[in-house]
């Protein structure tokens, strides 16, 4: 390309015609100085619509997620008292 630009200045072609050659061959992004810094916003945006959505989800799997009744008893437990299980003693025998 420098040569190419070289060559059309030489030419006289304007920094305009040069340009408009340059975009009509590889589109307008040509023109993008590849040393700009992108602007402060655009490394913070992402990591904090990563969080956002990260507590967002754990929200809504949260509640999503169905709820354990602690009022049920144990299964094979229903309606015996610890004063009703008897316990066997294997060492009594001795």
């Amino acid at each position: 390309m420098g040569l190419e630009i070289a060559k059309w200045v030489k030419m006289g072609k304007s920094d305009r015609e040069i340009l408009d050659t340059y975009v009509a061959l590889y589109g307008s992004k040509v023109l993008v100085d590849p040393r700009t810094i992108p602007a402060g916003w655009t490394s913070w945006i992402p990591w904090t619509v990563l969080a956002i959505g990260t507590v967002l989800l754990t929200c809504f799997l949260k509640r999503w997620r169905p709820r354990v009744e602690a009022s049920h008893p144990a299964s094979g437990l229903e309606g015996r008292s610890l004063a009703n299980i008897e316990i066997e003693d294997d060492d009594a025998d001795l």
